[in-house]
């Protein structure tokens, strides 16, 4: 079987009417083992093939209404985790990008906590590694955004040499 090209199967009448009655729905890849989704529905079949299959069918321009409405599981997840959870986990659980989160998260009035204190080992972390390594490094390390670290430093006086 070596060198051989899987060519799949072609859609059956069955997976598209299984396409059209939940496209729009319900998402197309698994975001978590509790949601339900096109690939859970059409086994064996890859994202690409479903989303190459929607396109022929004329689906491709239809609302998605599972991103208009967050379930009363998903605000209640919201909730309880939209102040500590990190980004990617949030948009793994709820199969939904970051802007959508934060629009809804706005909506219920919920905030993040922020990660302001600077305690004196972060500001010398700063302060020994400013001018050899990147924001980005150094924001990893400490667990902070490349503009926190910006700010921080100009708030110091620290500049990189030119």
């Amino acid at each position: 079987m070596r060198g051989e090209i899987f060519i799949p199967d072609k859609f059956t009448t069955e997976e598209d009417s299984i396409i059209i009655k939940f496209y729009g729905k319900i998402p197309i890849r698994g975001i978590g083992p509790e949601k339900e989704t096109l690939q859970s529905k059409l086994w064996g079949r890859s994202e690409s093939q479903i989303e190459k299959r929607i396109d022929e069918l004329g689906l491709n321009g239809t609302t998605l209404e599972y991103l208009k409405h967050f379930s009363l599981e998903d605000i209640e997840y919201l909730k309880n985790n939209y102040a500590t959870t990190s980004w990617e986990e949030m948009s793994f659980v709820l199969g939904r990008k970051k802007d959508g989160i934060v629009l809804k998260a706005s909506s219920l009035e919920l905030r993040r906590k922020r990660n302001s204190s600077w305690s004196p080992e972060d500001i010398e972390y700063l302060k020994n590694n400013y001018l050899t390594m990147t924001a980005g490094e150094i924001g990893e390390h400490l667990n902070r955004k490349d503009h926190s670290i910006y700010h921080k430093a100009q708030r110091l006086g620290l500049e990189k040499r030119k």
